[in-house]
């Protein structure tokens, strides 16, 4: 019974969180669009649209990306999509509770059901997720599998819009980028919006930086939070013994992107809006040695 109301609990508070969401994003995207860029930029010169296209870009991939993360499942454990051996593998598992720093299990003990590598159960929604990283109450669900490049891409989008913003607004200040046609009474009017925008704008460039560095770093090494915790952890044990921990999912710059943001050619292709499905189906990874492998410790 706790763990249902818990479970209510948290889901209440990510309608929340999502409503504050969606006010602030488009809160500040209007007050920019409406009261801030029309000060700043003459878009009757070849500069002023290009800063608009660029802003306006900016701003339907900010948008995109958060409604995709939003709608999108991060994905679910399936046993039947297991073969025959990885499910005898997981039953012989099933009696065995692991310590930390004893690498992973292949049973889920809250579920009581097979969980694939790189799986973890989510005791907010109650779901064994695939490749799961974090519960995100901004955006409702767990980070995981199939939503994770929208995450990505949304921190980065929404950094380079608010950061944009600012500059802007810095450099109108400054009395560097100003429109020729706006009037002062136009600008002294509109001087409390534009400053709220600016701090919002401020504070959100300077809490979303700690993020997009972070979830940077995993997507380039090709790691979850839950996995770079017990990566640390393995790696201590092995130098303890005199071997080297190797993560065995990271495939390399290029593979370890491929494998979050899916196939490309470019890397600009990345921060191109897709909807296109990725290679791996969540239950089977492409490893740097030819199966997954619970023991990668080398000399």
């Amino acid at each position: 019974m706790a763990c249902g109301f818990t479970r209510i609990l948290f889901k209440g508070l990510a309608l929340l969180c999502i409503s504050i969401a969606i006010c602030i994003i488009s809160g500040t995207i209007f007050t920019f669009f409406h009261t801030v860029f029309p000060l700043v930029m003459d878009l009757d010169s070849v500069f002023g649209w290009v800063n608009f296209l660029f802003a306006s870009w900016l701003s339907f991939n900010l948008i995109f990306n958060y409604i995709l993360c939003v709608r999108t499942p991060p994905g679910c454990a399936d046993p039947l999509l297991l073969s025959e051996s990885e499910l005898a593998e997981a039953e012989r598992e099933r009696l065995v509770i692991k310590k930390r720093g004893e690498g992973f299990s292949l049973w889920c003990h809250h579920s009581n059901q097979p969980k694939p590598p790189r799986a973890h159960y989510c005791h907010v929604s109650g779901a064994l997720v695939l490749k799961m990283d974090h519960f995100c109450p901004w955006v409702g669900q767990c980070v995981g599998h199939h939503n994770h490049r929208y995450f990505l891409l949304f921190l980065i989008y929404l950094w380079s819009s608010t950061f944009y913003a600012v500059c802007c607004i810095g450099l109108h200040w400054a009395g560097i980028l100003t429109n020729p046609r706006a009037n002062e009474a136009s600008i002294q009017a509109e001087s409390q919006n534009i400053s709220l925008c600016f701090v919002v704008c401020i504070a959100l460039v300077i809490a979303i930086t700690f993020f997009i560095v972070w979830s940077g770093f995993l997507a380039l090494t090709n790691q979850t939070t839950i996995e770079f915790l017990g990566n640390k952890s393995r790696t201590k044990d092995a130098k303890k013994i005199g071997l080297i921990f190797y993560n065995p999912f990271d495939l390399g710059l290029r593979g370890n992107l491929q494998e979050v943001f899916g196939p490309f050619k470019s890397y600009w292709e990345i921060f191109m809006p897709s909807t296109l499905p990725l290679e791996a189906d969540g239950h089977h990874w492409v490893t740097r040695y030819s199966t997954y492998e619970k023991d990668s410790w080398s000399v």
